[in-house]
């Protein structure tokens, strides 16, 4: 198992508490994608879940901060499985 996270000590303290792989990665950048692709080129399931939307009122949330939570939370993810399908894909699982 590999997990893949921003956070260096949030990271550490979950991948010893499963006994897993670790990278430490920004996955909102297209070039870290293409990284852990590189690195972690046929894994057997891929779960998404990106965290660190800025939170609070509409009227406070900058344009910027709106672009940075969907680079993150949703093309991110479309990156990722766009990458990963064809591979998963052409194995048949």
């Amino acid at each position: 198992m590999t997990l893949v996270a921003r956070d260096a000590d949030t990271l550490n303290a979950a991948a010893d508490s499963i006994g897993a792989a670790e990278i430490r990665a920004d996955l909102s950048t297209g070039a870290a994608r293409a990284a852990l692709f590189d690195t972690c080129p046929d894994p057997d399931i891929l779960v998404n879940d990106a965290g660190a939307i800025k939170g609070g009122r509409l009227a406070d949330t900058t344009m910027k901060d709106w672009r940075r939570g969907w680079e993150l939370k949703v093309f991110s993810s479309i990156h990722l499985c766009k990458m990963y399908t064809s591979v998963m894909t052409k194995r048949r699982s």
